[in-house]
């Protein structure tokens, strides 16, 4: 069911669970966006936040993930996004386009290749979209936008 959530809270709430294990391989952190009432699906916005971090949290050595969100900035349209954002070891560009078919994987990959094809899925249910920015060595950035 769709509720009204602030954002802030709960982006602050999924985060602070991984908050720890993030600390404890010697990366940081940050999050950083304003109070923001939204009306979304919870159950399904928490399994989209976790799997992007859970991802950049696996794929990141040094440095650390930054999560934000804000409202739509556009005149056309309205609503909210979340960007979570590391310094990990990006996607090669000719996969950047694959990385939300179900099954697929990065070589050194121990899972089942289905975190991000799920977040794509969730994330057209719930009527948004995901759009994803990397580079190779440098890090990676996925947005989901409502």
């Amino acid at each position: 069911d769709r509720e009204e959530i602030n954002l802030k809270d709960f982006v602050e709430s999924v985060s602070g669970s991984m908050r720890k294990l993030v600390g404890d391989k010697g990366l940081y952190l940050n999050t950083s966006g304003p109070s923001l009432n939204v009306e979304t699906y919870p159950e399904k916005l928490h399994i989209v936040l976790k799997n992007l971090l859970t991802n950049s949290f696996k794929y990141t050595s040094s440095g650390g993930i930054t999560i934000s969100w804000d409202k739509v900035k556009h005149a056309h349209e309205t609503g909210f996004f979340i960007s979570v954002e590391d310094t990990g070891k990006g996607i090669e560009q000719e996969n950047v386009s694959r990385v939300f078919e179900r099954f697929y994987k990065d070589q050194k990959s121990t899972g089942q290749g289905l975190g991000l094809a799920i977040v794509k899925e969730l994330t057209e249910v719930m009527g948004g979209k995901i759009e994803v920015a990397s580079l190779a060595g440098k890090g990676s950035k996925f947005t989901v936008t409502f």
